[in-house]
């Protein structure tokens, strides 16, 4: 519960900051899971980006959520698990930096000001 916790206030992304990031890379994964729903496809790159930050977000939840089954994915109890959370940052990341190229798209050729002469 902690991650969610951390995932929904900012604190895994834009700890004691405003949520910039958090609320990109939710952005970013809204966009594509609306995309998804209309369109009934995603790129391959969308869809790995989107199940690996899953992944990772799961992964994440630890050994109390998952305790042995994480020997399947090959996690031995020696590593430790806070290390995962660069994959969890790097996929959110991704997802961030999707919804601003679609910002991107929408304000491109947007005039602000006068038009020219």
């Amino acid at each position: 519960m902690q991650v969610l916790q951390w995932l929904f206030t900012g604190n895994l992304m834009d700890f004691s900051r405003v949520p910039v990031l958090t609320l990109l890379a939710f952005g970013g994964a809204g966009l594509w899971l609306w995309q998804y729903r209309k369109t009934r496809q995603l790129a391959p790159a969308q869809t790995w980006i989107l199940l690996a930050a899953g992944f990772w977000i799961l992964v994440f939840f630890g050994r109390p959520t998952w305790g042995p089954l994480l020997l399947l994915i090959g996690v031995t109890a020696d590593l430790h698990l806070h290390r995962v959370l660069a994959g969890v940052q790097i996929f959110l990341l991704l997802l961030a930096a999707a919804a601003l190229a679609a910002i991107w798209r929408k304000w491109d050729g947007v005039r602000f000001g006068p038009p020219p002469a």
